[in-house]
Formats: C-alpha cells, structure tokens, sequence
C-alpha cells in the first residue's frame, strides 16, 4: 500500500471520529421516556397534554398523569387490551415528590 493510501485512511477514521463525537448525546432517563410515553398515549385519545409533569403508578399498567397545564389523567391498560385514558379531579394528581405506594417521577430540570 502506498503512504497516500494510508493517510487517506488514518484522515478517514479521524473524521469517522469527530462525526460520531459530534452525535454522541446523553440518553434518555427511564423517568423521561415513561412521561414521554404517557403523554403520547393522552394525546393519542384526543385529551390535551403537552407534557408530563408528574406520574405515579397505582399498579401494573396503571397510572395517574399530571401535565403541564394542570390536567389529571389515569392511564391504564384495559381489560380489552386498549389503552384507557380517563379525566380525573386535580386533588388525584401525583404529587412530585414519592408518597406511600407510588412512584411519583418529577421531570428531569425541575
């Protein structure tokens, strides 16, 4: 192989390197992709929710949502298979910080 040959190939990798430097970002946590989700599940049943602000999980595939803006949702799995959302009063919102039997996950910054 020829010298050019090999300093085509080391400026190759060096680039390959700062590209994928450059990509490199900081994962996800499991608490922002679970409010990710649930707020895709809200919006998905035409309720309003832009973000998830707080969740606790009152069982398996069962939940209480607060958004940003206030509303209180239980998501769960239903009986059927289907996702259920359902509107709830605001005093059955999660709180932010854990309580007796939940899990309440503040978002990341707050």
């Amino acid at each position: 192989m020829s010298r050019g040959g090999r300093g085509s190939v080391a400026a190759g990798l060096c680039l390959a390197c700062v590209a994928l430097a450059a990509c490199e970002s900081t994962p996800l946590t499991h608490g922002a992709i679970v409010r990710s989700q649930l707020a895709q599940a809200v919006q998905a049943q035409s309720r309003r929710c832009d973000d998830v602000v707080a969740y606790a999980g009152d069982g398996l595939l069962d939940y209480r949502v607060k958004c940003e803006a206030g509303q209180v949702y239980r998501v769960r799995m239903g009986a059927n298979g289907r996702i259920d959302v359902t509107a709830l009063d605001a005093s059955r919102a999660p709180e932010l910080e854990p309580g007796a039997g939940q899990t309440a996950v503040p978002p990341a910054g707050r």
